[in-house]
Order: structure tokens, then C-alpha cells, then sequence
């Protein structure tokens, strides 16, 4: 964004940027792709959809977050989940005993699908932290997925307003959505007690893109309404060279 907007004047930065840029796309049992991410988080692979429609300038990530959203659905209907398996960054260790969250500070950043975790991230080898990989469903990571898909994820997340507790529900009408619903181990089927302002502001913007009329974001339409800068953006996306394995 800063070399669209003029911030970076190094007129050989594209060509520097894929010099250095590294990239994984993972395939599937069933032939479907997901974007490498460092955690496998959500956000990490939706947020520059709902900030800046990222899927209007290059059709493969437009694919491949797609994809993530059917992924999720999928996955979690595999696993017999009362939720998609949208797992992301979450505030984890709530109620927890402190052994059970093995040391990790609260906020959990491994936390994400394991299918798409980063091969450079080698917190994945850790086995004290692969048991808190895919623990706690994360509503941000679903109201970002259902960007790709809004009918087929309403259904879905209507159905969530009703789970956890009727102490600690998932969902309050006066406060919104809790940070999170743990799907596997001690405390399954209840709630992670808090309300983290990044992790609302993520499901405010996704539900701002999805009601709009045009499926834009402001900042978005912003960017795309100048000339100059749609170009650049154009330009930067139509070099990226996302390389699987």
C-alpha cells in the first residue's frame, strides 16, 4: 500500500520485492489449495480482502481465499464440529490451569489450521504447542471467511449465536462476540470469556464488506476510485508469483 499511494519512490521495487518475496501454496488430499500462512491464522489471509479488496486485483488469491472459506466448512463437518474450523489468533488460556496452556502467554498466536502453517515456522515441531494448534474456534476467522462466501456462512453463524454457556454464551446481544469457543480439550463446548477490540473490529469490517452493496470496503473503494493507485496495485499484484507445493 505505501508504493501504491506513493510513499515508496524506488522505482525498482517490484522487482526487488519478488526477489525476496517467499510464498507457499499447499495442496490438498482433494486437490484444493490453501495459502501457507506463519500460523495458519485466518487473518493473516482474509484481512487484505476486507481493507483493501484484494481479491479485485488478483484472481488467485481471490481462489484461494475461497477456498479457505470451503476448507473450513468442510473440515469441520469432517470432524464432527459444531462450527466451521476457523481457527486464528485468539486470547487463549482463559480459566485455563497454567500447565495446560504450557507456559504461553495468553494471547495465542499458534493457533491457526495446521494444513496451512507456514514450513519456516518451526513452532509447528513443538509439541507442547501443536496441542493448542486448532483448539478454539474464533469468530473473527468466520465472519472473515464468510466475505468469500456470506449466504453459506449466515446459516452457519446463526446456528453459533447459541453455543457456549448461558453464563459465558458465544454470543450476547449487548456485547457481540466472545474471543472464542474452545472445540477440544478440558473446557470443550465453552467460551473464552473476553472481548478483544482488534479481533471485533476484524467481524465489523467483514460485515461492513458483506452488507454493501458493491461487496467494497472504504478503504477499498477509496484506493480502487483513483487511477493512479488502482494501477499500481494492478501492477503489484499482476507480479506476484505464488509457488506451490
Amino acid at each position: 500500500i505505501g508504493w501504491a499511494l506513493g510513499l515508496i519512490t524506488d522505482t525498482d521495487f517490484l522487482n526487488k520485492f519478488n526477489q525476496h518475496m517467499l510464498s507457499e501454496v499447499f495442496f490438498l488430499k482433494d486437490n484444493s489449495k490453501l495459502l501457507g500462512t506463519w500460523d495458519g491464522g485466518a487473518f493473516q489471509l482474509l484481512l487484505p480482502k476486507i481493507l483493501i479488496n484484494e481479491d479485485r486485483y488478483s484472481p488467485e488469491l481471490s481462489s484461494l481465499q475461497a477456498a479457505y472459506s470451503a476448507f473450513i466448512v468442510t473440515k469441520g463437518q469432517n470432524n464432527n464440529l459444531t462450527v466451521p474450523a476457523a481457527f486464528s489468533a485468539c486470547q487463549f488460556g482463559v480459566g485455563m490451569r497454567s500447565h495446560e496452556c504450557h507456559d504461553l502467554p495468553c494471547y495465542n498466536g499458534k493457533a491457526g489450521n495446521e494444513e496451512s502453517v507456514s514450513h519456516f515456522n518451526n513452532d509447528r515441531l513443538d509439541p507442547k504447542l501443536e496441542q493448542n494448534w486448532e483448539m478454539v474456534f474464533t469468530p473473527h476467522a468466520a465472519f472473515m471467511a464468510a466475505t468469500a462466501d456470506p449466504h453459506g456462512f449466515s446459516i452457519i453463524l446463526k446456528s453459533a449465536e447459541k453455543l457456549g454457556s448461558k453464563k459465558f454464551p458465544l454470543y450476547r446481544g449487548e456485547v457481540g462476540w466472545m474471543d472464542g469457543l474452545f472445540v477440544k480439550g478440558r473446557q470443550v463446548g465453552t467460551t473464552v470469556p473476553v472481548v478483544l477490540a482488534l479481533d471485533q473490529e476484524m467481524i465489523e469490517l467483514s460485515i461492513a464488506q458483506i452488507v454493501s452493496q458493491d461487496n467494497d470496503s472504504v478503504t477499498g473503494k477509496f484506493l480502487y476510485q483513483n487511477p493512479v493507485i488502482q494501477n499500481r496495485l494492478l501492477s503489484f499484484y499482476s507480479s506476484l508469483n505464488l509457488n506451490g507445493h
